[in-house]
């Protein structure tokens, strides 16, 4: 059994709230800054609530928490994904990474 997943659709927003939609993803696909190793790194992971869905990328969670430290923030999270698929993702982050 082979169950397909429907192709992803942006909301179209409306002109009040395009910006809410814009969002700056780095050259691996996830959201935000570019992977880069430094010593004071903030990394979330999680599904669309750590990703930012619907909001600008200031406002992801991660990203005011890394501020509020004084921390580098990588965004790993995903839309539509349970604990597994997490899990799965940052073991692939470090391997590739380190």
């Amino acid at each position: 059994l082979m169950i397909r997943r429907p192709p992803r659709s942006t909301p179209k927003p409306s002109s009040a709230a395009s910006d809410v939609y814009k969002r700056q993803t780095n050259k691996q696909g996830f959201r935000g800054n570019k992977i880069v190793k430094n010593e004071t790194i903030l990394m979330t992971a999680g599904c669309s609530h750590t990703y930012g869905i619907g909001v600008r990328d200031n406002e992801v969670w991660g990203s005011k928490l890394a501020e509020q430290l004084d921390m580098y923030h990588i965004n790993v999270g995903v839309g539509g994904i349970g604990c597994d698929s997490v899990v799965l993702i940052v073991k692939q982050f470090f391997e590739v990474n380190t």
